[in-house]
């Protein structure tokens, strides 16, 4: 009976360390400027042991926290601990949200970019929608945070996503002046409007008919969108690149004959041409090259 109560007295002050720890932790990033920061010291707090389950005022969370003071290390090792990346406050409102709503301001730019980065590769959902409707795509559309815009279109946020009040992330930018933001999600929205887009866009294939499959990626670092064609009637393919601003031909490649091209570029543009239901006789007998490719049919023995 003793030994059980006293491994119940030092769970209590067990519990009880991590509480006064947690709340010193909040006090210190909360309270000390930014350039004063002292990594070592938080990191250690939360390598300790903190409370994962705290919520403040807001119904926050110690990740909402970190990331509004702009604290790359410290957003890594909580989502180090297993903390919820897509917790939300009372708002409906995630730490990848808080870090956006941080972005504007021009000295926290780059750290906040590293915390989006981190809590998107940690599994954060890029199309969570606060009380409002709004997703974190709109708040950087809206924001005009062009290198946000990017990281959220490759972490696969949809673009044709609309608030309550009927706004989208490019009727915002374009609403806000963003010229840049806007021109990307332009061609993000004609691409994701396509049938066989389910509402996305960035890497595609769709067939413009029942000779052809056509693969569409997005480039948004070159600001450049590549529409790669195969014939499947001609045997040849051509990749055209475009600009975003103003959709102006930048490079059209000189026409390539299918026996030219890579085995696994002609399979996948084949692949996609079936699953988009190509003309009927290319699944029973492609042409030439894409033949020669496919697998032979196993010829049973007798």
């Amino acid at each position: 009976m003793r030994k059980k109560v006293k491994r119940f007295n030092t769970d209590i002050a067990t519990k009880k360390n991590i509480a006064q720890r947690t709340e010193e932790f909040i006090s210190y990033i909360e309270e000390t400027p930014h350039e004063d920061m002292d990594e070592k010291r938080y990191l250690s707090m939360i390598r300790q042991g903190l409370d994962l389950h705290w919520r403040g005022d807001s119904d926050e969370t110690l990740l909402h926290v970190a990331a509004d003071c702009a604290l790359p290390r410290g957003v890594e090792e909580l989502v180090r601990s297993g903390i919820g990346v897509d917790a939300v406050d009372a708002d409906g409102q995630t730490a990848l949200m808080w870090a956006i709503s941080e972005y504007p301001l021009e000295e926290l730019q780059a750290e906040s970019l590293k915390i989006m980065s981190t809590l998107l590769g940690a599994g954060a959902n890029p199309d969570h929608a606060s009380e409002d409707g709004w997703t974190e795509l709109m708040h950087a559309a809206e924001g005009g945070c062009l290198p946000a815009v990017r990281l959220l279109l490759r972490a696969g946020a949809h673009v044709l996503l609309q608030n309550h009040e009927g706004q989208t992330a490019h009727s915002l930018a374009e609403g806000n002046e963003h010229d840049d933001v806007a021109a990307l999600l332009r061609v993000y929205e004609e691409e994701a409007m396509r049938p066989d887009c389910m509402g996305k866009a960035g890497d595609n294939w769709y067939c413009p008919d029942d000779k052809r499959v056509t693969h569409v990626t997005i480039d948004v670092d070159s600001g450049t969108v590549l529409r790669d064609t195969f014939n499947f009637a001609t045997e040849e393919r051509q990749t055209i690149a475009r600009g975003l601003q103003d959709d102006a031909a930048l490079s059209v490649t000189p026409v390539q004959a299918f026996h030219a091209v890579s085995a696994p570029g002609l399979m996948a543009a084949h692949q996609a041409y079936q699953k988009l239901g190509g003309e009927e006789p290319l699944h029973v007998t492609p042409p030439g090259r894409v033949a020669q490719l496919l697998p032979k049919p196993k010829v049973l023995k007798t």
